[in-house]
């Protein structure tokens, strides 16, 4: 009897051994491929994965090309600008538009909206406004979000920027509440608060904040959208959206919330924001296309290596990224989404693995544990229940 069960323990530990071996030879090929590839060409920025893995993912979905480089001349006539991108969006703009040319301020802003191809009576629409002297609009093919951004940024002459989804809306004194706060503070950002809603009116969620005394980090207090906030258009001098990328707007969570050194938040509420069922957000979930949440983390980690924003709140936060791309391919199935997960690790490894930085929150340190010690059934498993909102 005592023999049997020591074969059963000496089993068991056997079966442990091969199964941490397994995962070691795993992250090791990746190391290989990661110093072989570096070698061949010293312009490429290095990406640490099982090159299966990555081959896979892009038969499913190509990483795009886009790119966020850019030279774009901030003038500063006026103290805000707003850019509306505007598509098929005929039963919603007016209400839009209206929201802000109705604000009452003391401040001089100029609106820039982009039609970007309509193909209803959005431009119809938008024209009525084509003679007010703070109103720009600018008239394109259909190019996607960010090529309808970027041909705003290259057209503002405010020292604020502000930006706002067509089919959304402004709050009467939105403006005013912000850029007080903005001037008398000389903030990169200032966020107010908001709420989401449906068509039918119904509030979906409020997204509350405080009146902030001193300043904040953006990574760790504002909410990763672009919209309900004003921001120093210096910023965006440097920096464009990445065309071809489903989920651009990663670009405020990664690249301008790091920029920013000097932020603060509000607790009046600015902004409406309507929840689009059509819109990516709901339709990604079941297109391989939501694989574009990880391409989009590898490219603007590269940035932020590159720009010298690595820091321990870009670290804290790449643990709440690594949830969100999970989450966003979840609905592809188990393999998609380990294949995901793996890419994600590797850009630990690559990134993060030497750092010292602490580790904020409990469900984080969770994860961190089970990706040093290679356990990816926990991790998918915490990564399920994870609030990265």
């Amino acid at each position: 009897m005592d023999e049997l069960v020591s074969v059963m323990v000496i089993y068991r530990i056997f079966a442990y051994c091969k199964v941490i071996a397994r995962n070691i030879l795993k992250y090791i090929k990746r190391f290989e491929y990661h110093l072989i590839v570096k070698k061949k060409n010293s312009n490429y920025i290095p990406m640490p994965h099982e090159i299966n893995t990555r081959q896979k993912l892009e038969e499913f979905c190509k990483f795009p090309k886009g790119k966020i480089d850019a030279c774009n001349e901030m003038g500063d006539f006026y103290d805000l600008s707003i850019i509306v991108p505007a598509y098929n969006v005929e039963q919603y703009i007016e209400k839009c538009v209206e929201s802000i040319l109705n604000q009452k301020t003391k401040y001089e802003f100029e609106l820039i909206i982009v039609n970007d191809g309509s193909t209803d009576n959005t431009f119809s629409i938008i024209q009525q406004y084509k003679n007010r002297k703070n109103v720009v609009i600018i008239n394109q093919e259909n190019g996607g979000h960010s090529a309808a951004r970027n041909s705003a940024l290259k057209h503002i002459n405010g020292k604020y920027l502000m930006f706002v989804d067509s089919d959304d809306y402004i709050l009467p004194g939105a403006i005013d509440a912000l850029l007080d706060k903005a001037i008398q503070n000389n903030a990169d950002m200032v966020e107010g608060s908001a709420f989401s809603f449906y068509d039918n009116g119904k509030i979906s969620r409020f997204f509350r904040h405080r009146n902030s005394l001193n300043s904040v980090s953006p990574i760790d207090t504002f909410y990763g959208y672009p919209w309900g906030k004003v921001i120093k258009s210096i910023l965006f001098s440097d920096i464009k959206f990445p065309d071809g990328f489903w989920f651009e707007d990663t670009l405020f969570v990664m690249i301008l919330y790091p920029k920013a050194t000097n932020s603060y938040t509000i607790k009046k509420e600015v902004y409406a924001y309507r929840v689009n069922m059509s819109g990516i957000t709901q339709t990604a979930k079941k297109k391989f296309r939501s694989i574009d949440s990880l391409w989009i983390t590898e490219y603007l980690m590269g940035e932020q290596k590159k720009r010298n924003l690595l820091s321990e709140s870009t670290y804290n936060q790449f643990f709440d990224q690594i949830a969100m791309n999970d989450a966003r391919v979840r609905q592809l199935g188990n393999d998609v989404r380990k294949m995901v997960y793996e890419e994600s690790v590797g850009l630990y490894q690559l990134y993060y693995k030497d750092c010292f930085f602490s580790i904020h929150s409990e469900k984080a340190k969770k994860l961190y544990n089970y990706i040093i010690a290679f356990n990816e059934e926990m991790a998918l498993t915490l990564l399920e229940n994870w609030n990265y909102l």
